[in-house]
C-alpha cells in the first residue's frame, strides 16, 4: 500500500480521506522499555501522510523508556516527549489534546504495536462512519511459554476478560466503547477532557460520556493493532486487582457508566465471603461454597478446549485456576475500590 494511501478493497471509493486531516499521535507511557521503540518505530512507518505529531507524554519512567525515547526523537522530527506529571493516562491524554495540533487525535498504547495503515483506517473510518470515535479489537500478543499463553488466552476468552466486543478479532459494528479510539478533536469540546480521578479506566468513562451525548462509537477489525499484555501471572493478577480497584471507584462517580459483566467477579467473591463466614456455623452454606468453586472451576476447564486444541492438554489443568484467580483478584479489588471510597466519603463529610 502506497503512503497515505487507502484499503486496497477499499480504492474504488471517493475516500473523505483522501484529504489529509492532521493528525496527532498521543501515546502515555511509562516505564516501558521493552516496547517503546517498537511502538514508535510502528507508529513512525504509518503509511498516512497527514500525521503532524506524535507526543510521548513519560509518567516518571524509571527504567531506559525516556532515554530511548528521546533517542529516537533526534532522528523522527514528528516525535516530541514531554513529562505527565500526574502519572496517569487520562493526565497524559489531557496534556496532549490541550496541546494538539491535529484536527483527528489518535491515542496508542505505548505496549502495542500498529499496522502501517492503522492510522489511514481510523480516519477512513471516522469519516465513513460519521462516528465519534472508531477502534479496533484487543489482539493480545501471545507468548512462548506457557503462563505468556494463558495470559493472552484469558484475553480473548469470554470467561476470562473477553466479553466486551473489542476483545473479538472478527468483531464489526457500533458499539459500546473501543480500545484506544481515533476522535476528532472538536468532540473534546462537547463533551470534556478525560477523567483525572478515576485511573485505568478513564476511556470507558469518556465513552460513556460520548453516548450520553449522542454520539456513536465503531469498531471494526480493519483497524489493526497487537497488544503486548503482562508476561507473568503475578503481573496480569495485580493488574486486574488494579483494574477492578477502578470500577470499585467508578461505582461512586458515574455508576451508570458500568456494565453488568464489569461487576461479575465482584459478585462472585462476594457471595465467596458471605458463605466462607456462614459456613463456620452452617452445615449447607459449606456445602454451597464447595458447590460454587467446583461450578466455576468446571466452567474454566470448558472454556480452556479451544485453547487445549492449540496449545496442549496441560491448558485444560492451568486454566481453570487461573480463571479463578483472575476473577478472584478483580472482585477484591473491586471491592477494595468500595471501601476506599466509602471512607473518603465519610471523611470529606466529617
Amino acid at each position: 500500500m502506497g503512503s497515505g494511501s487507502l484499503p486496497q478493497e477499499l480504492s474504488g471509493v471517493e475516500s473523505p480521506a483522501s484529504r489529509m486531516i492532521p493528525v496527532s499521535i498521543i501515546v502515555p507511557a511509562r516505564n516501558e522499555e521493552k516496547h517503546i521503540a517498537a511502538c514508535l518505530g510502528s507508529l513512525v512507518a504509518q503509511d498516512y501522510r497527514g500525521i503532524c505529531e506524535i507526543l510521548v507524554f513519560d509518567g516518571g519512567s524509571t527504567d531506559q523508556t525516556r532515554r530511548i525515547v528521546a533517542e529516537i526523537a533526534t532522528k523522527e522530527p514528528l516525535l516530541h516527549v514531554f513529562d505527565n506529571p500526574k502519572v496517569q493516562q487520562a493526565a497524559a491524554m489531557n496534556l496532549g489534546i490541550r496541546m494538539a495540533k491535529g484536527e483527528i487525535i489518535v491515542r496508542a498504547d505505548a505496549h502495542a504495536l500498529y499496522e502501517p495503515d492503522y492510522v489511514s483506517q481510523c480516519v477512513y473510518h471516522l469519516q465513513t462512519t460519521r462516528a465519534a470515535n472508531v477502534g479496533g479489537p484487543m489482539r493480545p500478543v501471545i507468548g512462548n511459554s506457557l503462563p505468556g499463553k494463558a495470559i493472552a488466552f484469558c484475553y480473548l476468552s469470554r470467561f476470562g476478560i473477553g466479553v466486551a466486543r473489542f476483545h473479538n478479532s472478527n468483531a464489526q459494528g457500533f458499539v459500546d466503547t473501543v480500545w484506544l479510539g481515533a476522535f476528532r478533536k472538536s468532540v473534546y469540546d462537547h463533551v470534556g477532557l478525560y477523567n483525572e480521578e478515576v485511573p485505568r479506566i478513564d476511556d470507558l468513562l469518556f465513552n460513556y460520556r460520548l453516548r450520553t451525548a449522542g454520539y456513536r462509537i465503531f469498531l471494526t477489525a480493519k483497524i489493526r493493532s497487537s497488544y503486548f499484555p503482562a508476561n507473568t501471572i503475578g503481573g496480569f493478577l495485580t493488574k486486574a486487582f488494579r483494574n477492578g480497584f477502578a470500577f470499585g471507584r467508578v461505582l461512586f462517580v458515574i455508576p451508570k457508566a458500568l456494565r453488568p459483566r464489569h461487576l461479575a467477579p465482584f459478585t462472585f467473591v462476594s457471595g465467596l465471603v458471605v458463605l466462607c463466614v456462614l459456613s463456620i456455623a452452617l452445615h449447607w452454606a459449606r456445602w454451597l461454597l464447595g458447590g460454587l468453586l467446583a461450578l466455576h472451576l468446571s466452567l474454566g476447564a470448558a472454556f480452556a478446549i479451544p485453547g487445549a486444541r492449540l496449545h496442549g492438554l496441560a491448558f485444560v489443568a492451568v486454566m481453570p485456576p487461573l480463571f479463578m484467580a483472575l476473577h478472584v483478584a478483580y472482585g477484591f479489588g473491586t471491592i477494595w475500590g468500595i471501601f476506599r471510597s466509602l471512607i473518603e466519603k465519610l471523611g470529606r463529610r466529617s
